[in-house]
């Protein structure tokens, strides 16, 4: 297959479009300011988004690997299983003690106020 679609642009050409449609101005002078790296300094659009795309994605692993930490139901819901019997007693204690530490922290404001 020559990579051509039936209207005769090249795959490669709605590939660099629709690149450059993900991002605006704005978007690269967020990334500048969050993360410090010049995204506008590349010089294709191309090196542009791929460079957004790196950044997001790091983002996006951060999030996981957080959600991992504190969830311990996360790793088996996002794989589509059920979590297992342990997991389920971890998230019903995780969340009986932070039930219990808003009840202190509530009781001890009364106490202040």
């Amino acid at each position: 297959m020559s990579g051509r679609t039936l209207q005769g642009r090249s795959v490669a050409d709605y590939r660099d479009d629709d690149v450059e449609r993900r991002y605006r101005q704005e978007d690269y002078a967020e990334a500048r300011r969050a993360t410090g790296i010049n995204v506008e300094a590349y010089m294709t659009n191309k090196q542009k988004a791929d460079a957004m795309n790196r950044l997001a994605d790091e983002e996006m692993q951060y999030k996981i690997a957080q959600r991992e930490k504190n969830d311990p139901l996360y790793r088996a819901v996002r794989n589509g299983n059920k979590p297992s019997w342990g997991a389920r007693i971890d998230a019903e204690i995780l969340a009986e003690e932070q039930a219990m530490l808003r009840k202190k922290k509530a009781s001890a404001q009364s106490f202040a106020a």
